[in-house]
């Protein structure tokens, strides 16, 4: 029991450790910015909609950092990294030469690409008209909505071994990016239509 409690602990501390990273979206970019506080593998990845690509060091990162994949997501969740499952990324090693103060700031970094998607719906409604006294006329609308879906998932393995997840960034949103109307012709009530029949009968009976 007691070494459950301990391992816990450790495990706890490893994540407050590393805590202070996390992920920013902007821009077609994923960032991953904060500060370390240990060399370690970072690990970037995407999925539900998202992926990423054109992978690259931070302008902050520390100076013994590798600057090329040190691996994919899958081969790190091969071996217990938390990476969300389906989801494809990239590892890299962020390392400091000894003595080097790691930096607070931009450590890692990719291309962000999301799934996009419209939706089109249409309704009629009834509307007054003033062409005719008590004209009617029928206004088809039709509105189109954008959808925008994706997820970015950052987790991390030290060189002892430890893992864990440190931030997740989810988008799914939609907006309305158009909405037009149509208007179809005014038409008279029935009633006025009899009284207009009516008065030109009227008057062709009279010449």
């Amino acid at each position: 029991m007691k070494k459950v409690l301990a391992l816990v602990m450790v495990l706890s501390m490893v994540g407050f450790a590393s805590a202070a990273l996390q992920i920013e979206a902007a821009g077609g970019k994923a960032v991953v910015v904060g500060q370390l506080d240990k060399d370690v593998y970072l690990i970037l990845s995407a999925g539900d909609g998202a992926s990423l690509s054109g992978f690259g060091l931070g302008k902050d990162a520390p100076l013994a950092s590798i600057g090329e994949m040190q691996g994919t997501a899958a081969d790190f969740a091969a071996v217990g990294t938390p990476v969300p499952a389906g989801f494809e990324g990239q590892a890299w090693f962020l390392a400091s030469f000894p003595g080097e103060a790691y930096k607070n700031g931009e450590m890692l970094a990719a291309d962000l690409a999301l799934t996009t998607s419209q939706s089109t719906r249409t309704w009629e409604e009834v509307i007054d008209c003033t062409q005719y006294p008590n004209g009617k006329l029928t206004r088809t609308w039709t509105e189109v909505t954008d959808f925008i879906k994706g997820a970015v998932s950052l987790a991390f393995y030290d060189l002892d071994g430890n893992v864990g997840r440190l931030a997740d960034k989810s988008f799914d949103s939609q907006s309305v990016s158009s909405l037009t109307f149509v208007d179809g012709p005014c038409v008279p009530e029935p009633l006025t239509l009899s009284l207009l029949g009516l008065g030109a009968l009227v008057l062709r009976r009279r010449s």
